[in-house]
């Protein structure tokens, strides 16, 4: 394919290879990713994302859940250019702007996006958070609405609302859950930088890139259980799972690497705020008080007194005995009243078993471990 180039276009535009040595899969996104740059601040991983998140909106048959596009930046770095070109290369593009909109005429115009590619301006609203929550997963994106049925009666209508999305934000997600279903791409300003606007770029470049994808459509199967490597936690993964398989078919590398040393640092990110959750940190307190003179000793912990007060003194967190009892039951320990308060009983096993699960590393317990007849870390 013969892409025209328009005359004004950056001098630093990436190019892309249309000779018959290029894979189309990369071929194709780096013709996206072209056009992006013109367009937009983004930097080199962010584009390559941009763009395979593009290529795989014209797969929305074939992947479910579907991840979220999130954009933020300042004013001036191409977020709104960004959407706008999402509005011209992605699969079935429907765009509006969320700002002063009723959660009914939301919920429409996302029934209007069912198995198509929705794309949110000013999408700082928490209803919208809700709906987002639902279009994530194709079993969940259901609206259900009551409409009028002859005379006095009423039918249930459902809305369909599954698929991509892609949204302008100015603050972050308040539900945590939104987050962690998102990739976030943070647009930077470039004075430096000569954009183009969409609507400047030709429409020969963008009609062959727009049919290139597809033709990819149609001849492309993806993989279901692209490989990970090691030191990237499958959650932290899970977002850009469906990038991944795309990317994995013709190993673009380009993108893959610089993409894994992200996810890796967000897993450091991500094990460390698991840390503060209240199960592990309930662990790190059990952990703190079998630990005597930096060796462990496996006795019985009142639950009520020693658990509580430790919880609370030194890692700063309220929870009753109540609370601290569920959580430790759920992680499989025993526990048991035996004329006076409850006693959590740890063994050794159950413990390595949870840290492991957990993602937490305690030098006390690992040398307690040594002494097992079985090696508690290969235990599944």
């Amino acid at each position: 394919m013969n892409v025209e180039q328009p005359s004004n276009q950056s001098t630093d535009l990436i190019p892309f290879n249309t000779g018959g040595d290029a894979t189309p899969i990369t071929n194709t996104v780096r013709q996206i990713a072209s056009i992006l740059h013109r367009v937009t601040g983004l930097q080199d991983l962010e584009e390559l994302t941009c763009a395979y998140y593009c290529l795989i909106t014209y797969f929305v048959d074939k992947i479910n859940p579907f991840p979220l596009l999130n954009t933020m930046g300042p004013n001036g770095s191409g977020k709104t250019s960004l959407l706008q070109a999402f509005s011209r290369l992605s699969y079935r593009p429907h765009m509006f702007t969320a700002l002063n909109m009723t959660p009914p005429s939301m919920r429409d115009e996302l029934g209007l996006s069912h198995d198509g590619t929705v794309i949110i301006d000013e999408a700082d609203t928490d209803k919208l958070e809700q709906y987002l929550t639902m279009r994530y997963l194709r079993e969940t994106a259901l609206c259900y609405v009551k409409v009028p049925a002859g005379p006095g009666g009423w039918k249930t209508r459902i809305i369909p609302i599954f698929g991509p999305s892609i949204v302008h934000k100015r603050v972050p997600f308040k539900d945590p859950a939104v987050d962690g279903r998102s990739i976030l791409i943070n647009t930077i300003a470039d004075t430096n930088r000569h954009y183009v606007r969409i609507e400047d770029i030709s429409e020969d470049e963008i009609m062959g890139t727009v049919i290139a994808q597809m033709k990819l459509k149609f001849t492309i199967k993806i993989p279901s259980n692209p490989t990970i490597p090691d030191g990237i936690a499958p959650r932290v993964a899970d977002s850009y799972k469906p990038l991944i398989a795309l990317a994995s078919i013709e190993n673009d590398n380009a993108f893959l690497e610089p993409l894994w040393e992200r996810l890796r640092l967000a897993t450091i990110d991500f094990t460390d705020g698991q840390s503060y959750e209240p199960g592990p940190l309930v662990v790190q307190a059990l952990l703190s008080c079998l630990t005597k003179d930096e060796k462990l000793v496996i006795s019985n912990v009142s639950l009520e007194g020693e658990l509580v007060k430790k919880i609370q003194y030194e890692f700063g967190e309220n929870l009753n005995s109540r609370q601290i009892a569920k959580i430790l039951r759920n992680y499989g320990f025993t526990l048991t009243r035996i004329g006076g308060p409850f006693s959590v009983i740890p063994d050794l096993k159950t413990l390595v078993k949870v840290t492991r699960a957990i993602g937490l590393d305690d030098e006390a317990l690992k040398k307690a471990a040594e002494n097992l007849k079985v090696d508690p870390w290969e235990l599944e």
